[in-house]
């Protein structure tokens, strides 16, 4: 006799249900992300800017840090037609909602082969939507994760039958390999699953994605080239000790006990956490090898495979490594995020494969974790945070400023828009932008007035020039030498070898970075008359 939960069949209505329930609690952790009404990161001065400055498509197929990364910039596209005030706020709301559809994926009837029990898929969902190492969830710059995980999914359900169902997989394929440099990884796992069933009719899925895997993968080795020639100073003995902060107690411990409780372990107990990754990670290999013959044994080793080649996948940034190596826990967590999806997937798939009290032990398992992680909920971190100081809705009377002044005039001009977080804000240009080289001088450069008492007066505050070619006395920052000017800022060097920069937005501040800490200079107290 079928049980109830399989007696109900699946509706459309009950997925964008679902949907709309992961997209209300994805919301509700990140509720700065959307209450802001500003870009985060990338979101701003790569995804946008680029989308303002560059035409459609061609702006596509921009790298991003050396990868593609398609589906943000189409999201940009879309929303650059909103007033710009509005575009940070769609921006969110479009990263959740991307977000929110790929959680839910496992919910739909094409998984049931891996956990034939709808209640049970639906308690997976409710686990993905709390699940840690999610710092970047809802930002289109993060979407890269969500859609490793959606991809990984996919290889693993039913082939469509129709040609419109084929169409519509190849389009989602190579839309995450184009907009996901996580999914290089599974290159290997679809010829594996390819050799493994060799169904004439999965042909076509299995190649669509392995060509676009590939394509990517080039695309990105020659988009690429400084970062990828770091990887030759990799130290062997960090490539080993980044092993236990990252997958012991970042991935395996955290997944299971929640942020809170594994940062109090590697802190006060480290050798605990890592005694509970390593025997989670062991009793994992042994389920596999004792079950190799089983067809769930083979689909939790492509899930597994997948995450930790996903999560090993960010050792390849030696700086990453040299600092992960001497850190309790990964510091940037956003790596492991697909890693720990898949990570609830395949434990959901083993304990489906166990016997009835095994199994209701495992299911006890489930809801301690699903405990823990909802309580972590409240102190989890995420990269937006409230605005401090600067607004894009700030920016708009200059923005429009610049662009009535090009038409006017046709001179190019680059503006930046400064952010909370340094050199983050977007650069926004009309007519290739404005570069002036150190060559042409400080006084050319910042078209100064020069003053009555012998000094110069520019946007940028009144300087004296010195002896010294290109040194000038500033009266804010003191001695400095001008380095050009470039993307809406002005850039110079101090003595001490900080590089120092302000804006027309940004002054009379200026950022200053030394030793890769940024520090912002604000002009002294005036003085009461």
């Amino acid at each position: 006799m079928h049980r109830l939960d399989q007696m109900a069949a699946h509706r459309g209505w009950k997925q964008a249900l679902l949907t709309a329930v992961v997209f209300a609690v994805l919301a509700a952790r990140v509720p700065n992300l959307w209450l802001a009404g500003e870009f985060v990161a990338e979101d701003g001065w790569s995804f946008f800017a680029t989308a303002w400055n560059h035409p459609f498509p061609g702006s596509l197929v921009i790298p991003s840090g050396g990868y593609l990364q398609v589906l943000p910039r189409l999201l940009a596209e879309l929303w650059s037609s909103l007033p710009l005030p509005q575009q940070p706020y769609a921006c969110a709301f479009g990263g959740l909602a991307l977000n929110s559809g790929l959680l839910a994926l496992f919910y739909l009837p094409a998984f049931r082969h891996l956990l034939a029990s709808d209640l049970a898929r639906l308690g997976v969902v409710a686990l993905l939507a709390v699940a840690p190492n999610a710092s970047n969830l809802g930002l289109p710059l993060g979407l890269h994760w969500y859609l490793a995980f959606g991809l990984t999914l996919c290889l693993l359900a039913p082939g469509p039958a129709t040609l419109g169902g084929n169409l519509a997989w190849a389009a989602f394929a190579i839309l995450c390999a184009t907009s996901s440099p996580s999914t290089f990884v599974l290159a290997p796992i679809v010829l594996w699953l390819w050799w493994r069933d060799r169904k004439p009719a999965d042909g076509f899925r299995f190649v669509t994605v392995l060509l676009a895997l590939l394509t990517a993968a080039v695309i990105a080795v020659a988009a690429r080239p400084l970062e990828l020639g770091k990887t030759g100073g990799f130290q062997p003995l960090d490539l080993a000790a980044s092993i236990p902060p990252l997958v012991l107690r970042g991935w395996l411990t955290t997944a299971l006990l929640g942020p809170p409780l594994t940062a109090w372990l590697a802190a006060h107990a480290t050798w605990l956490a890592d005694v509970f990754g390593a025997t989670l990670l062991i009793t994992l290999g042994t389920w596999l090898w004792r079950q190799r013959a089983h067809p769930a044994a083979r689909t939790v080793a492509v899930l597994l495979s997948a995450g930790l080649m996903m999560a090993l996948l960010s050792l390849t940034r030696t700086a990453y490594v040299a600092h992960l190596a001497s850190s309790p826990l990964p510091e940037h967590d956003r790596y492991l995020t697909a890693p720990t999806l898949l990570l609830y997937v395949a434990l959901a798939v083993i304990a489906a494969s166990l016997g009835a009290r095994a199994r209701r032990l495992a299911l006890g398992g489930f809801a301690v974790t699903g405990v823990l992680l909802a309580m972590a909920l409240p102190v989890a971190t995420h990269w937006s945070r409230p605005v401090e100081r600067y607004r894009l809705r700030d920016a708009v009377p200059a923005i429009e400023a610049m662009v009535a002044q090009y038409a006017r005039d046709s001179q190019p001009a680059s503006l930046y828009i400064p952010a909370d977080i340094p050199y983050w804000g977007p650069v926004l240009e009309v007519g290739g932008g404005r570069f002036v080289s150190a060559a042409a001088g400080p006084v050319a450069a910042l078209e100064a007035q020069r003053q009555p008492d012998g000094n110069y007066r520019s946007w940028t505050g009144q300087f004296t020039l010195t002896p010294e070619s290109g040194w000038l006395n500033h009266e804010l920052i003191g001695r400095v030498q001008f380095t050009g000017l470039e993307q809406g800022r002005a850039f110079f060097r101090d003595p001490g070898g900080r590089i120092i920069f302000t804006s027309p937005l940004l002054h009379p501040c200026f950022w200053a970075l030394k030793d890769y800490q940024w520090t912002l200079l604000e002009p002294p107290p005036q003085r009461p008359n």
